[in-house]
């Protein structure tokens, strides 16, 4: 189950930020200091169902604080947060068992109020979850249950005072009956069925107590009595068994925020590993992702040990490396006596405790090994809400932990606050929203069109493509956005063939080619462009990816669509065109034999024949096709059009030709779009 999208309403600095979408795996949160991305995770937070709305979060920038002190506003009709959730064939199936008749939904939207109850729409039926009812039934019913605890404590007490033989008895019940009272404190809904239980084991602890006389037998009888029939009135208002809405409740996601991470120690008792797990979580995460049973250690002789922490270290060891790429570490886990001993060695020869590492490889170390392993066991189905993730991290470990995140979304939905761009993925731009605080009245809202913000706001995203400055070398008063780097190289070595043929061709002086990162980011780019008052023409191939990124751009971002040009009318009325078919089918066979010869000649098969990799309809899908057909992997056309540049820079150009009238006439529409670009 993943969020779709979600709205916060009456938190903090949140006063109403309207439906706010999320990506199905991550999602960044970017926006200055103070503006609300902390605000934002920790009302999803609060989302979760053992987390608490309270009334001391509710948003400073309205009147609904003093609404609720007054009482003008009860807190069960305070919305704090509502969510649409996706559901997959798991989820309709236990939701078809709650309600037959709905298990053929698609969505469900779930609102939590400021007294942290939630309601429903489940197919268009409204239901509230009934966790405010047993919260009711705690308020009436707990204090009846503390008195008669605390009235059969008393009582055994002067019991032993008055008869000695007891006083050794009195520990025992005073520890029962004080921690029955802590319990009923910290009791939830979802621990409720234990509580029978625990009233039981009182009934036969304190029943069995030795050296009573019959006065304090016949006080624990009454006194036991009047308990139980308190229990039972709590636990009939409370309904013990689960009705059907509040199972609802059980599916949803669980929502776990992190600001830190807890690190690898240096070295822990192995009998205090396994009692108080808790307390090193890290450790046994590492233990349970290196397959190491700690428990068998103990009982194993010197060389038992040594080879399954040696295996166990191994394990980690290709694991790490597989995701930081700063230098190649090994994660030594050694059993010394009792102890269990933590050792990172580097290629350098560094030889040290994990805490004598750097704090960003601290962090990272503690980062993977506890998200790892729990991205398929605590943390499934889960929304982990990062706050300022790798900031001791330098920008490459940055790069490496957005590749951990990315691969750990395959289960879990992340969502990210940061400044930094090493967390943005400049292949998915679409994921960012900009996170900004208005005037008071009004506080923080969120914007998915993240290029119709302040440009201060998306700060990283210009440092993320590499557009920092707006007099970057990189960027000119005229730009040339093309779909990827392998457009990028046969326009470039076209247009420099252009040029020595005089036929028309772009200025690089005054122009610059600049490659997104394919159709769906280009519109991101002319959007950054148009911020930074560079002018822009966007050059897209005719095809699918092509024709959505161009209604992108003039329905959503009102670019001009005198300044997107497609290879439209290149080739036959109806047909896609790519960049690679504006290239004659012997000049691309030729760049191909150069890229593709040693892999060949390596793969012992003879290269194939140009009329075998011919296709009017395509210039690409028969090299495709051959790769896929002859199981030789991907065809990397990337490396195809890389070699064709730089036939194009060979001192003999007159075999291209035929290539240059066609790209002299795309140049020449290119030039005449500039001229109207902003």
């Amino acid at each position: 189950m993943r969020i779709i999208d979600f709205a916060v309403r009456n938190f903090l600095s949140l006063r109403d930020t309207g439906p706010v979408v999320l990506d199905p795996a991550i999602t960044v949160l970017l926006g200055k200091n103070e503006h609300g991305k902390t605000n934002l995770l920790r009302a999803l937070k609060a989302f979760d169902r053992d987390a608490r709305y309270t009334v001391d979060e509710l948003c400073r920038y309205s009147n609904i604080r003093s609404d609720v002190d007054s009482a003008r506003v009860s807190p069960a009709e305070v919305a704090v947060a509502s969510a649409r959730f996706e559901l997959n064939d798991e989820d309709r199936a236990l939701i078809g068992e709650v309600y037959a008749d709905r298990k053929k939904i698609g969505t469900i939207t779930v609102t939590k109020y400021l007294d942290n109850h939630y309601d429903f729409q489940v197919g268009g039926m409204t239901l509230k979850a009934v966790e405010s009812r047993f919260e009711e039934a705690l308020a009436h019913h707990g204090p009846g249950l503390r008195e008669a605890a605390s009235t059969l404590l008393g009582q055994l007490e002067a019991h032993a005072e008055r008869y000695e033989p007891f006083r050794e008895s009195l520990p025992a019940a005073r520890e029962l009956l004080s921690a029955f009272a802590d319990q009923l404190t910290e009791l939830r809904w979802e621990t409720i069925e234990h509580f029978p239980e625990t009233a039981a084991n009182i009934r036969v602890t304190i029943t069995g107590l030795p050296n009573q006389d019959q006065p304090i037998v016949d006080t624990v009888a009454h006194g036991l009595d009047l308990l139980d029939e308190r229990v039972n009135d709590f636990l009939l208002a409370a309904a013990l068994s689960p009705p059907a809405d509040w199972q609802l409740v059980q599916l949803l996601p669980r929502f776990v925020y992190f600001d830190d991470v807890n690190v690898l120690e240096d070295q822990v008792a192995i009998n205090e590993s396994l009692s108080n797990r808790a307390a090193h979580p890290t450790l046994n995460n590492l233990a349970e992702l290196a397959g190491l049973d700690v428990g068998r250690l103990s009982g194993q002789d010197s060389f038992r040990r040594q080879e399954a922490t040696g295996r166990a270290s191994a394990v980690i060891t290709g694991l790490v490396n597989d995701s930081w790429r700063q230098n190649k570490v090994e994660v030594s886990i050694h059993a010394d006596g009792d102890d269990l001993v933590m050792v990172v060695r580097d290629e350098d020869g560094g030889h040290d405790r994990p805490s004598e590492r750097s704090k960003g490889f601290q962090w990272y170390l503690g980062f993977y090994i506890n998200f790892q392993a729990g991205s398929t066991g605590e943390f499934k189905n889960t929304v982990l809400l990062l706050d300022d993730p790798g900031v001791y991290l330098h920008a490459s470990g940055q790069k490496d932990l957005l590749r951990t995140i990315d691969t750990l979304s395959k289960n879990n939905q992340f969502v990210i606050a940061t400044h930094s761009p090493f967390l943005i993925d400049r292949d998915h731009l679409e994921r960012i929203r900009i996170v900004e605080k208005l005037n008071e009245r009004r506080g923080t809202i969120v914007k998915a069109k993240w290029y119709e913000s302040q440009s201060d706001a998306f700060a990283p995203i210009r440092a993320a493509l590499g557009m920092t400055l707006a007099d970057s070398l990189a960027l000119k008063k005229r730009n040339v956005v093309v779909e990827g780097i392998d457009d990028f190289y046969i326009v470039s070595g076209m247009n420099r063939v252009c040029q020595r043929l005089k036929k028309p061709f772009l200025d690089g002086r005054a122009t610059s080619l600049l490659p997104a990162g394919g159709a769906d980011n280009v519109p991101f780019w002319m959007a950054i462009l148009s911020k930074e008052r560079l002018g822009a023409v966007a050059l897209l191939d005719e095809d699918t990816a092509g024709r959505r990124a161009r209604k992108r751009m003039v329905d959503d971002l009102g670019v001009p669509e005198d300044v997107i040009l497609t290879l439209k009318g290149y080739r036959a009325e109806g047909m896609d065109v790519e960049i690679e078919d504006l290239v004659e089918a012997n000049s691309y066979y030729e760049a191909f034999v150069r890229a593709y010869r040693a892999f060949f000649e390596e793969q012992k098969v003879p290269l194939p024949e140009l009329t075998s990799l011919s296709d009017s309809a395509s210039r690409i899908h028969p090299y495709v096709d051959y790769f896929k057909s002859h199981k030789l992997g991907n065809f990397d056309k990337t490396a195809v059009a890389n070699e064709f540049m730089c036939l194009c820079d060979a001192p003999d150009c007159s075999n291209l030709v035929t290539e240059s009238d066609t790209f002299g006439n795309l140049f020449e529409a290119i030039g005449s779009a500039l001229t109207k670009a902003r």
